[in-house]
């Protein structure tokens, strides 16, 4: 069988990316072991991002071999047809639920890092948003045709919504959300008491998945150009939609991809580890917590000195012939006291800043 131009496109570019996310994801899992670390929820998610897109690429490789991508509808036997835009219709939701997936994982990884109240809200909302974004999408697609084999079998088809327009809005609204993400740590960023240079380098980190957005806003706009391009009866087959397809898995295949890079710090020999400079803003975060606490905690003590001063003179007026042995007992347990005070206040910062003291390990 001889394949057109856009077949071998879609060949290459679903085989090559299969490698590179297996072998990215595979990175990661290495990179967690190599410092005896566990995997987190986003490490799974991310493995459940790989699944899918596993099973969009090896989808689209049958395709281009078997059910006529690239190919004109006039080449197409009628059987063929069917089979194809089978494969479309499900294509769509595979994608969907990869770029689903590595949203997911990108907002919880973002969670780990920064252990703050607010934040944790903020990544919790997030998260909601993105699964509502994708249940939406699910239903409003699976039932935009009656009957639902109307999608393939085109002598049935009677469309319920406007198909066009769910597709630009479901693109871009993916856009918007991936462009949110990223703006996500930079208010707490921008916060921290570091110089302008680690910023950056922190910053670079969360901002290696932008490659995302890029493609993103070009499958954006094959899809505007496919729903626009309505003079052509062979429409469903025309390069554009074939377009779509070779982007979709870019996006989704980088997605997961640029993901994975900043975890690689610890296979990086002489390189500085991701989780170190993770480690570094989760200091500076508690910091502050403990500042709070400390200028409290101050005053505090000072006045528990001054009471030890104040019965301290009380008790040298009382017995003269004693007054050595009491003053040392009274220095014993003034020690001992102090000591008691000292542990409390450091069970007291671990307290008011949840996971300071166990920040490495956690990540």
């Amino acid at each position: 069988m001889k394949f057109t131009s856009l077949a071998v496109a879609i060949l290459s570019v679903s085989v090559v990316f299969i490698v590179l996310c297996t072998a990215a994801v595979a990175l990661r899992i290495q990179a967690r072991r190599t410092r005896s670390l566990p995997l987190k929820g986003d490490d799974y998610t991310i493995v459940a991002a790989l699944i899918v897109n596993v099973a969009l690429c090896a989808s689209e490789i049958y395709g281009a071999v078997k059910n006529g991508d690239g190919r004109p509808l006039s080449a197409l036997t009628a059987e063929e047809s069917i089979a194809y835009l089978k494969l479309v219709y499900a294509s769509f939701f595979v994608a969907q639920l990869a770029l689903t997936l590595v949203k997911i994982s990108v907002v919880q990884f973002y969670k780990r890092v920064f252990v703050t109240r607010g934040f944790s809200w903020a990544a919790n909302i997030m998260t909601g948003v993105i699964t509502l974004w994708f249940i939406s999408f699910f239903f409003a697609d699976l039932f935009s045709a009656s009957p639902i084999r109307g999608h393939w079998d085109r002598k049935v088809y009677h469309p319920t919504i406007n198909y066009d327009a769910l597709l630009i809005s479901t693109a871009a609204i993916s856009m918007a959300l991936d462009v949110i993400i990223f703006c996500m740590p930079i208010s707490l960023v921008s916060k921290l008491q570091m110089s302008f240079k680690r910023k950056a380098m922190v910053m670079g980190i969360f901002w290696l998945g932008f490659f995302c957005v890029v493609s993103s806003a070009v499958r954006l706009y094959y899809i505007n150009v496919y729903t626009t391009y309505k003079g052509n009866p062979n429409r469903v087959f025309t390069s554009q939609l074939n377009e779509i397809t070779i982007w979709s898995i870019i996006e989704s295949c980088m997605a997961v991809i640029t993901a994975c890079l900043p975890t690689y710090g610890p296979l990086i020999r002489g390189g500085r580890s991701a989780d170190s400079l993770i480690h570094s803003i989760r200091v500076v975060i508690s910091s502050r917590g403990k500042s709070l606490f400390s200028s409290s905690s101050k005053s505090t003590f000072e006045s528990s000195d001054k009471t030890r001063t104040e019965s301290s003179d009380s008790q040298e007026h009382m017995t003269q012939e004693n007054n050595g042995t009491k003053r040392d007992r009274y220095e014993m347990m003034g020690s001992s006291g102090s000591t008691e005070f000292k542990d409390h206040r450091d069970l007291e910062a671990q307290r008011v800043v949840p996971g300071f003291m166990d920040s490495a390990r956690s990540l």
